[in-house]
């Protein structure tokens, strides 16, 4: 059985608002760091080059944003990881930290937390 577009946007959007719910914090986290994940400048990089990678399928959620640029590279273009192949999907933000919040990506709802697998 394949799971339509429609039905895998509804899965993503119960996924965001589970996130929502375990928040430490009753308020925007980004207050607690000054949206550091939004605006981080370092030399090695500008806050116009800052992307969030998407998981799979989670593009959906931007193809009609008005706060968030959509694109893919493809998986040849980049060295980690390995196993992914194919179109990449990111998002760029367009105006950090100003963005529509109910629908930021889950790498930025579970920032500065990165998952590892053993």
């Amino acid at each position: 059985m394949e799971i339509t577009a429609s039905e895998m946007k509804k899965s993503i959007k119960r996924i965001y608002e589970k996130l929502d719910k375990v928040s430490p914090v009753n308020f925007d986290c980004g207050k607690l760091c000054g949206e550091i994940c939004c605006v981080y400048d370092s030399e090695d990089y500008k806050n116009e080059e800052l992307a969030l990678y998407l998981l799979p399928s989670e593009e959906l959620m931007y193809e009609d944003s008005s706060d968030f640029d959509l694109y893919y590279i493809d998986s040849s273009e980049i060295k980690y990881p390995h196993s992914w192949k194919g179109k990449i999907y990111l998002v760029k933000c367009r105006n950090p930290p100003k963005c529509d919040r109910s629908i930021r990506p889950i790498q930025c709802r579970t920032f500065p937390l990165i998952p590892h697998f053993r």
